[in-house]
């Protein structure tokens, strides 16, 4: 089964693949005839993350995609160093799929890029390697707000801010908590009000240091529940949940 590709957005691929990235080397996409997406978590299932874009957005078919399309790559950064050389104007592809016996899911197992000019054929990851992309219900079941306590906004300026101070002690947590001063985050070394118009008074909740590098740097919704903290970013469709750290 081979689907034709007649144009690339690149721009909106590579941002899609960079976000990806600060999750795994390897990108793991699935595309339909409606849209593009990842639902991705890491090794410890400690973060998941989501994006997706409508497909138009991204690519136009020569004729319409009959089924889900599983789409993986060895690297990220391979395949965003391939684009590059490609006239954005004229990139079209094609997909080689196969259905696989078992799962009964079709997988790509290469891609050729192709302009006026070049052509480069990509092998797809082999999918015995392991496909990380998850179920419907295990993304529904990870964004369920039903143990929500309280959100607040975290602006893009605010996350920016700590990612440096972050750096500033050897504390492996940061934690939020809300007070009559707003909605703080806070180490050993800092502590800062990233949203005055919230002023319950709760007790704090912790994540890793680690999970920042995850994120990508825009405003987020931030809903605080029980056992973790889902960020909705206000600016595209990029949704995380963090498990809290147990500390006892």
């Amino acid at each position: 089964m081979k689907i034709k590709i007649k144009k690339i957005s690149v721009a909106n691929l590579s941002m899609l693949v960079r976000k990806m990235l600060l999750m795994d080397n390897s990108i793991y996409l699935n595309f339909d005839s409606e849209r593009i997406w990842s639902d991705v978590y890491t090794p410890t299932k400690d973060v998941v993350k989501s994006n997706h874009l409508p497909i138009n957005d991204v690519f136009e078919f020569e004729s319409p995609v009959s089924r889900p399309i599983k789409l993986s790559f060895y690297s990220g950064a391979k395949l965003l160093e391939c684009l590059k050389y490609f006239d954005a104007h004229h990139l079209s592809a094609e997909v080689s799929c196969f259905e696989d016996l078992e799962d009964k899911l079709t997988y790509a197992d290469k891609i050729i890029l192709q302009d006026q000019k070049l052509k480069i054929e990509i092998a797809c990851q082999d999918i015995s390697l392991g496909f990380t992309s998850m179920t419907p219900d295990q993304t529904v079941r990870a964004f369920d707000l039903g143990s929500e306590e309280y959100q607040f906004t975290l602006a893009a300026e605010d996350f920016n801010k700590i990612v440096s101070l972050q750096t500033f002690d050897k504390s492996e947590l940061l934690s939020i908590y809300s007070d009559e001063n707003g909605v703080h985050v806070k180490t050993d070394g800092f502590d800062i009000i990233v949203d005055d118009r919230v002023k319950i008074k709760t007790s704090p909740k912790n994540i890793f240091k680690s999970f920042l590098s995850r994120i990508d740097k825009e405003t987020y919704r931030i809903h605080v529940c029980s056992n973790k903290l889902i960020l909705d970013s206000t600016e595209t469709n990029t949704k995380l949940a963090l498990n809290l750290a147990i500390t006892e």
